[in-house]
């Protein structure tokens, strides 16, 4: 096999594979449960918040990671199911609007 060939042959796997991911995150984001866990994970990884610390560059650099790992998540679910992170936002909205808070 050439290089070329090896080339293509590890793009073809690497594109099944993020296909099969994709799917992944699509059957998790069709389930209640499922946006429900998306949405904790977002909320810890502080993607909807800062991670800022002052005066503390090693904690300032923790939450910043933490916050990269929540930002690829909601890329992967915005790419494969865009509709079902709305729907999550509009119920995890809902929910906070009861009892001012998120039920999680």
């Amino acid at each position: 096999m050439t290089h070329d060939e090896e080339q293509a042959t590890e793009q073809e796997r690497a594109v099944k594979e993020q296909e099969r991911w994709m799917g992944i995150v699509r059957r998790v984001m069709k389930r209640d449960e499922g946006r429900e866990l998306v949405y904790v994970l977002l909320e810890r990884c502080k993607v909807f918040g800062s991670s800022m610390t002052t005066g503390e560059v090693v904690g300032m650099a923790f939450n910043e990671g933490r916050r990269s790992i929540g930002l690829q998540l909601m890329a992967e679910v915005l790419e494969s199911a865009p509709e079902s992170y709305m729907q999550t936002i509009i119920t995890m909205k809902e929910r906070s609007s009861d009892n001012g808070k998120y039920n999680y």
